[in-house]
């Protein structure tokens, strides 16, 4: 390790890292300290060092000058682009992307024109989405839907919830109840079995 730039996105740090024999890697760490996968940006064909400065781009933030003997690299601090879906983007772990709604794209967050965008949450998860049952007071089944994101206000007032089995509703019509970051379905009478799907949708997004 030669130089290191560190930066902060929302409760993220991300760590720029340059090496002795060429790269620039990017490590970004939650607010519990807790590592996503170290991730190569940047690799120098005849391996020169990464001189001891990386330089954030004071204009869009949205990449970094690095330094080499004889060369200066300007490297984006993100490949969201290469993320071709919701799932794919939120599931990479990048705080430095966000799925734009309108433009069905994962890209940086200035670049969402309509601010209306989906990104993971201030913790490192392995899910985008977590469920439990739970047995309430009166018998009946209640199951609770979390979903694991940080998203525009927008996008929060645009939040539904649809429970369906194969072949007939499962939510007793009292049960159902949608309000980020979480939905609730108290059963008529049977469990969610495998045949069953959740969807979790906005105006132009369905997570499954």
């Amino acid at each position: 390790m030669t130089s290191v730039l560190a930066t902060k996105q929302k409760a993220w740090m991300v760590f720029f890292i340059g090496t002795a024999d060429g790269l620039l890697m990017k490590l970004a760490v939650d607010r519990n300290f807790k590592p996503t996968c170290p991730e190569i940006l940047y690799r120098e064909s005849e391996k020169r060092k990464v001189f001891p400065k990386i330089h954030l781009d004071q204009v869009d933030q949205n990449h970094v000058y690095l330094q080499l003997k004889n060369k200066i690299e300007r490297v984006p601090v993100s490949r969201c682009s290469t993320h071709r879906n919701v799932r794919a983007c939120l599931s990479a772990q990048d705080p430095l992307c966000v799925w734009c709604v309108s433009e069905d794209s994962c890209t940086f967050e200035d670049y969402c024109t309509d601010s209306e965008w989906l990104s993971i949450p201030d913790e490192a998860q392995q899910e985008m989405i977590s469920h439990r049952v739970v047995k309430v007071s009166s018998g009946m089944v209640k199951v609770l839907i979390q979903t694991h994101l940080t998203v525009q206000q927008k996008v929060q007032s645009n939040f539904t919830c649809e429970f369906s089995s194969n072949s007939s509703q499962i939510c007793r019509q009292q049960g159902l109840s949608a309000q980020f970051p979480q939905c609730t379905c108290i059963l008529i009478d049977t469990l969610l079995t495998d045949g069953n799907q959740l969807l979790l949708t906005d105006q132009s997004n369905v997570i499954t």
